[in-house]
């Protein structure tokens, strides 16, 4: 298995619209260059097949494209001006961590000063279902394990849950339990036994 170092993309102009290309650099050489273009004709198109390094690729493209607007968009999916600037990309990478943490630490927090209490109470607990999404469960008269009853109580409970996944911009449509509860750890959640599974 080849392990792609970078992964460029080169944005040309040609056929009257902004176009784009993409390269892959393997230990400091391009692996397999290709280039295709829109609009234009086989023969019209300059081969690349015998280039090493990006900065060749580059010079060919901007022969071929049109007006002078032909650059190396992004890097492994970043910017280029902000994939060289190591000291804004270790800021920045810092500032998401320190933010994952407070994140992480706030929704357990709040999970054992709120959410917690209101299970215990009601004898809930979380279950994968069929979809893979998490809910909540409970016995039914059967003793059975079920989805509990969708009531008022459930619904503030997701509310709840909503409320909070949204002030940490998580994003997901399938419900506010299972928006909130992917962000507590599976062990967590197993040690203080409210994770069952198969049930």
């Amino acid at each position: 298995m080849i392990k792609i170092d970078k992964h460029y993309v080169i944005r040309f102009s040609y056929g009257g619209i902004a176009q784009y290309a993409s390269f892959y650099e393997v230990e400091g050489k391009l692996y397999d260059p290709t280039f295709s273009v829109q609009y234009a004709k086989s023969g019209e198109i300059p081969s690349v097949k015998d280039v090493e390094t990006i900065e060749e690729a580059l010079a060919i493209i901007k022969q071929f494209s049109y007006g002078n607007n032909t650059k190396i968009y992004k890097i492994n999916g970043l910017s280029t001006n902000y994939y060289h600037n190591t000291k804004v990309r270790a800021v920045v990478n810092g500032s998401n961590k320190i933010y994952t943490t407070f994140r992480d630490k706030f929704i357990i927090g709040f999970f054992e000063e709120v959410l917690e209490p209101i299970m215990q109470k009601n004898k809930w607990f979380l279950a994968r279902s069929h979809m893979g999404v998490l809910v909540l469960i409970s016995k039914n008269e059967d003793d059975e394990w079920d989805n509990i009853p969708n009531d008022i109580l459930q619904e503030d409970f997701e509310y709840i849950c909503s409320q909070i996944a949204s002030i940490f911009n998580i994003d997901n449509s399938k419900g506010g339990v299972n928006r909130l509860f992917n962000h507590i750890p599976y062990d967590y959640l197993i040690k203080r036994n409210y994770y069952i599974e198969n049930p």
